[in-house]
């Protein structure tokens, strides 16, 4: 079967995810060229050991593109073939492969490195006859993986936003997110703006943090001028300082577990769970502040520390399937 025809066989085999299947070939593409960039680095710039193993990593799909019918053509069009006549079932083994953030993480300091190894060779020959080292071509095989990167971190972001292949797109936001140190670096060098590879949700937190505190300041504020403590009345500073400190925790809740939850994205029964956890938690806290003024004191404590302990466990469900991934 011809390369076409494997195409057509794939798109009848997957008739409705015609763009998910584009995207984890934008994606699968990303990563062969990533993988070409850093292997040529680490081959040239690095250690001869780490070369050898990341060789033998990339090396059944590597010789597959490299032994192309169409050997003339550029390196990203063979790639772009290479990958077209895969299955479904076969991109997602690709772009789940084994880890690859070290190397990548090497090839891009080895590069930086480089760079400035150009750049002080170019310094120290200015006043002689001797040609220049060419600065310019290690700043363009840097972007070139910058440039990748970057590329990468789109198509993985479009497929998180469509809720495509669960896991493994976790894994790779997981693994851009460690290499977002070192892009910052190469950026700079370049003198590129640098975009984080990041999520969203810092955006949301960024947001909430503040309104909340300027809310919790409000009665804690309240509560420092107010001397009077008669227990169970609205005129306790007891009472604002409580008000003060639920909004506190509505933040910690709201911003721990909802993050952690979009990030992650728990199947049904364990998503189920945490949100009845998180909904006691939130109910048991808000109910504390009006039961302060109808109910002896020591019950809205007790409501308080119930919500708190709640609160806790649903935290604790969601950060073990965070280190699980």
């Amino acid at each position: 079967m011809n390369r076409r025809q494997n195409t057509k066989q794939k798109a009848r085999e997957y008739p409705s995810n015609q763009h998910e299947i584009k995207t984890f070939e934008a994606i699968a593409t990303a990563f062969l060229i990533l993988d070409s960039l850093a292997l040529k680095t680490l081959q040239y710039k690095g250690d001869t050991e780490d070369a050898e193993k990341f060789e033998k990593l990339t090396k059944d799909y590597v010789d597959r593109i490299e032994n192309d019918p169409l050997r003339n053509l550029r390196f990203t069009l063979r790639v772009s073939r290479f990958v077209s006549d895969l299955k479904l079932s076969d991109l997602l083994d690709l772009i789940s492969r084994p880890v690859r953030t070290t190397y990548y993480w090497d090839a891009i300091y080895l590069r930086v490195n480089a760079c400035h190894e150009a750049k002080d060779e170019e310094d120290s020959r200015y006043f002689t006859d001797d040609p220049p080292s060419d600065e310019e071509y290690a700043k363009k095989e840097l972007r070139a993986i910058v440039e990748e990167v970057q590329k990468l971190d789109r198509h993985v972001r479009d497929a998180d936003d469509k809720r495509y292949a669960g896991e493994k797109i976790l894994q790779l936001k997981a693994m851009l997110g460690k290499l977002d140190g070192a892009l910052a670096i190469a950026c700079e060098y370049l003198g590129d703006e640098h975009k984080p590879l990041s999520c969203k949700n810092k955006i949301y937190i960024c947001f909430l943090v503040p309104v909340f505190c300027v809310v919790a300041s409000i009665p804690a504020c309240i509560a420092s001028f107010n001397a009077e403590a008669i227990p169970g009345k609205a005129t306790d500073s007891d009472f604002y300082q409580l008000t003060a400190s639920t909004t506190i925790q509505l933040l910690g809740i709201s911003t721990s577990i909802w993050s952690i939850i979009n990030d992650l994205r728990p199947k049904r029964d364990l998503l189920i769970k945490c949100g009845t956890y998180a909904g006691i938690s939130i109910c048991f806290t808000i109910v504390a502040v009006p039961l302060y003024l109808t109910v002896p004191v020591s019950w809205s404590g007790l409501l308080t520390f119930i919500g708190s302990c709640v609160g806790f466990m649903s935290r604790k469900i969601i950060s073990k399937l965070g280190s699980t991934i």
